[in-house]
């Protein structure tokens, strides 16, 4: 059992205590993504009261202290409760275990105590991989990991040293772990894990109302990365990702209809494919590629694909009434699916009654004059939708309206005010003005949000779509053509279709013309590069570290050693483990031996043959001390003397090396040798 030895008041003992508790900062703040934050402030709070600056003054001894310690353990835990709604999970479990760790922080008295919190803290660091295993958490993991260690060993020794020691056990550690990375059998997990839907949702949502997405095109936030094919990749202007269907609008907000039922029609589950699907995919001379997307977390069931695209047999993907691509549980974890895309697909050449009622719908009473303004424009081109439609574009076009990321607010009426005063708009107003328009001359007619265009990547093989490629367009169904996807933006700002909105945010006045919207352009700038390379680090971290699978490993590193079998593999890694670890102990042995002085190795050799009668030098002894005694035991006591005078005269000399040490070491040398009795 560790000894419960009280920790020493003195300065250095505060100082190792003082290391102790802000090393708790490294391993409780990178929780704030994670946990809930009053969690957090729970733990930056107790560790500020722990400091040798501030705890004196709190007054906090015996039951008083126990009192406030079994209170905030039992809040905690009826605020994790209240929090979770449950005390199982990934998410309440690891809080609780955070908030283990918090109380025993009000308990450090004696030596036991700090090792159990530095435990407890590896467990803490190790839980976060629970939630995401990208560079950032990997860095922030290993960060607090290095700063258990240096608390370890500043509990002991006196303050001196510490960050080299800390640099030596790290260097000896570091060959080991990528020996134990490239050499283990990477076998396949055992079992997965959910997180909860406590998640913050990232990215884009299931309601859409003016603002929205001009706010998240202000962005360079990764949505998801798509690899093509050589040759295959669409023009930038085709590049449509669509995701999800909006059709019920209350006069202010677009949403999806909700109770859509998900049919699976290429999943594992082997069900018949629904007529509707077979009808746009069964048509003569399509053009058909593959293509793969990495998601990015964003806590939500649906994703974003290529209109139209379906997924690999085993992707565990469904597919909505209208085409609305969705998982079976929200997109918690970076997920990689392969697709395959008909790009003359036709959606719906026969409309059902439910899903014509559900286009067609409009609040009554909403927007008076773009109503009047659709109906006078129907009778003006004889009823005909087509020319309707190119109508509206064309008149979009001849109104001066202006595409920007800062549009004025809007109250009230908003399409009327928007199509008839303001003028000034992202795409979720055009798309939403121009649906509104079909619907009001009985056109059926939706609002499709996804993200459009995107940008080469850094490594120039992957296709990177972030949030500020977040894009709202509109769906128009006509007949024997089905849904035709119609991009109102095209119309007033065909460069956002054409070039990207990457290209479109080098122009600062898309921000505005005033000085905030000046900041913001340069902050927009600024953020966004060092983003791009965070990705492309967060890209490679995902491809090389943690996508290092089964396929790769045998693939790759073990065909290059010629290894074929798992035996063969075990033994290697084994060799170089333990290759490692001879090399490291024989660096340690060779830093620490004792390298003894030219004059002194003959006495070393002496001691070694004396060893048998007892007669060695002790650890502690002197040399002429020891010459003495051995002189004594031997009854060589006129030898030992003369040893004694020559190993005098030779150590002791001003210069090393010279000719003069050389031969008095000769004679000890000798002397030594014609030791009687030795």
């Amino acid at each position: 059992m560790l000894a419960t030895t009280r920790i020493d008041d003195s300065k250095p003992r505060v100082a190792a205590r003082d290391v102790l508790m802000w090393t708790q900062l490294l391993v409780i703040v990178p929780y704030v993504s994670h946990v809930s934050l009053w969690l957090v402030m729970l733990g930056v709070a107790t560790v500020l009261s722990q400091w040798s600056l501030i705890k004196p003054r709190l007054h906090l001894h015996g039951r008083f202290e126990l009192f406030v310690q079994i209170s905030l353990f039992v809040s905690g835990l009826a605020g994790i409760f209240a929090t979770y709604r449950s005390l199982l999970g990934v998410e309440a479990g690891v809080s609780f275990l955070l908030l283990c760790l918090i109380a025993k922080l009000l308990e450090v008295k004696a030596r036991r105590d700090v090792y159990i919190v530095l435990t407890l803290s590896l467990f803490v660091i190790s839980a976060s991989f629970l939630f995401s295993q990208d560079l950032q958490t990997t860095l922030l993991a290993l960060l607090g990991g290095l700063g258990v260690l240096y608390a370890m060993i500043a509990q002991n020794d006196d303050g001196q040293g510490r960050l080299r020691s800390l640099l030596l056990l790290s260097g000896q550690a570091m060959p080991l772990m990528v020996i134990l990375f490239l050499f283990f059998p990477r076998f396949p997990p055992l079992w997965s894990v959910n997180l909860s839907a406590g998640q913050g949702q990232t990215g884009m949502s299931e309601v859409m109302s003016p603002g929205d997405i001009a706010n998240l095109s202000q962005s360079t936030e990764l949505a998801f990365r798509a690899f093509f094919a050589d040759g295959q990749r669409p023009a930038k202007a085709e590049l449509y990702w669509r995701g999800l269907v909006l059709d019920q609008f209350d006069g202010r907000a677009w949403t999806p209809q909700k109770g859509q039922e998900v049919r699976y029609p290429i999943a594992w589950t082997g069900r018949p494919l629904p007529a509707w699907v077979e009808q746009s995919l069964l048509l003569p001379q399509q053009e058909i590629f593959e293509y793969r997307v990495s998601m990015e977390p964003t806590q939500r069931e649906w994703l974003f694909a290529l209109n139209v695209s379906y997924a690999e047999p085993n992707a565990a993907l469904g597919l909505t009434r209208n085409y609305t691509l969705q998982a079976r549980d929200p997109i918690r974890l970076r997920q990689n699916i392969k697709f395959v895309h008909y790009r003359d697909a036709v959606l719906d050449t026969q409309l059902p009654a439910e899903l014509c009622k559900s286009s067609l719908q409009l609040p009554a009473e909403s927007n008076p004059q773009t109503r009047e303004f659709a109906q006078a424009l129907l009778r003006q081109v004889g009823g005909d939708p087509d020319q309707y439609m190119q109508a509206i574009l064309a008149w979009i076009r001849q109104q001066n309206f202006v595409y920007t990321l800062q549009p004025p607010r809007l109250a009230g009426q908003r399409i009327d005010q928007f199509l008839f005063e303001s003028r000034r708009g992202f795409c979720e107003h055009y798309s939403s003005a121009f649906t509104f328009l079909m619907r009001a001359a009985g056109i059926p007619a939706r609002v499709v949000v996804g993200y459009q265009g995107g940008q080469l990547g850094r490594d120039g093989e992957s296709w990177e779509v972030r949030q500020m490629d977040a894009h709202a367009w509109s769906e128009v169904w006509l007949p024997k053509r089905g849904w035709v996807r119609i991009d109102p933006t095209a119309a007033v700002a065909p460069e956002r279709i054409e070039q990207g909105m990457g290209e479109m945010t080098n122009d600062a006045t898309l921000f505005g013309d005033d000085a905030a919207a000046q900041l913001r352009y340069q902050q927009f700038k600024m953020l966004g590069q060092m983003r791009e390379l965070m990705d492309y680090a967060g890209y490679l971290w995902q491809r090389d570290v943690v996508g290092f699978d089964q396929d790769k490993q045998a693939n790759q590193l073990l065909k290059w050693f010629g290894l074929r079998s798992m035996t063969s593999q075990l033994l290697v890694m084994f060799g170089a483990f333990s290759g490692g670890v001879a090399m490291i102990a024989l660096l340690l042995w060779w830093r620490r031996r004792h390298v003894w002085h030219v004059v002194d190795r003959p006495l070393v050799r002496l001691s070694k043959r004396l060893q048998r009668k007892g007669l060695q030098r002790l650890p502690q002894e002197g040399v002429l001390r020891w010459l003495q005694r051995v002189g004594k035991a031997t009854d060589s006591t006129v030898h030992a003397k003369a040893v004694a005078d020559c190993y005098q005269a030779a150590r002791y000399l001003h210069e090393d090396g010279s000719v003069e040490q050389l031969q008095l070491l000769r004679q000890l040398r000798q002397l030594i040798k014609d030791w009687p009795n030795a």
